[in-house]
């Protein structure tokens, strides 16, 4: 049962896995359509770093190629797992940030990208590494937003306010906290609902498994009647074989009494002939 079950988990991560590529390639080549059609109408005044921003994309896109063919190299649950969570601590967090950096920071609606890594390592990921994901979403922001606040760091400007939003202490703090309480809220229902498709998983596991079990029973059973039926044949044959003997012996018999009961007949006859042929003679 344990490898039918460990079977069934890493065909599920597998698949969970293998349903977060498509998306997150959709995503960066419609973002970076976007992009560039926004930059060659001039509309917003964040792509001239359009270069930079193709160029990290262009990585991410790399990265989520070799990632998939890293993943298909995998024999169980825990490699997929283990792997899944240094690309999207190492990697995918690390690129995203870098393009809600270049593309207004704390002063625009770029943090929604940082959302995708957390859904998807709440679908993919066993709840306490879904939760250091969000944990550590929340950090790279925060970081990129002190950063920015204590001008450690140049900001890239979205709109054109007139007011530094990304100096403004409260403002600041506040959507620290709204982010990351969203990662959390976000992360934590998504694992959730993957918890419960996982449940299911299981328990199909488990019930293959017990049918299994159970086939393997029948097929004792059967072949076990099977040999009885097999055994009660030859006997049954054997007896045949040992009565059709006794009766070929019992005819045989009965042929040569036969033929001796019809001798002393004949013989019987000839002589009572002789008989009267005698008493002719006299």
């Amino acid at each position: 049962m344990k490898e039918i079950i460990q079977e069934a988990e890493f065909k599920d991560i597998l698949a969970r896995v293998s349903a977060t590529f498509l998306p997150r390639e959709l995503t960066l080549l419609l973002f970076l359509f976007v992009a560039v059609s926004l930059r060659l109408i001039g509309f917003l005044s964040f792509f001239k770093h359009l270069n930079s921003i193709i160029l990290i994309v262009a990585i991410y896109i790399i990265s989520a190629f070799v990632f998939r063919l890293l993943v298909k190299k995998q024999t169980s649950a825990a490699g997929i797992s283990n792997l899944y969570l240094a690309y999207d601590l190492l990697v995918e967090l690390t690129l995203i940030t870098l393009i809600v950096y270049l593309t207004g920071g704390v002063e625009w609606i770029g943090v929604i990208f940082l959302f995708f890594p957390v859904v998807y390592a709440s679908i993919v990921l066993p709840r306490k590494r879904a939760l250091l994901v969000c944990a550590l979403t929340g950090t790279y922001y925060t970081l990129l937003t002190v950063l920015s606040y204590f001008e450690i760091i140049p900001f890239y400007s979205y709109w054109n306010l007139g007011i530094n939003l990304y100096q403004d202490s409260n403002y600041v703090i506040t959507n620290i906290l709204l982010a990351t309480a969203a990662f959390y809220c976000i992360g934590i229902a998504a694992n959730l609902f993957t918890d419960l498709f996982k449940k299911r998983t299981l328990e199909l596991g488990k019930i293959r498994w017990e049918l299994e079990e159970e086939r393997a029973t029948l097929e004792v059973k059967v072949k076990a009647r099977t040999k009885e039926l097999e055994n009660l044949t030859e006997e049954l044959e054997g007896k045949v074989k040992e009565r059709t003997k006794k009766l070929e012996e019992k005819m045989e018999e009965l042929e040569k009494f036969n033929k001796l009961a019809v001798g002393r007949e004949l013989k019987m006859v000839e002589l009572k002939e002789e008989v009267e042929k005698l008493k002719k003679e006299r």
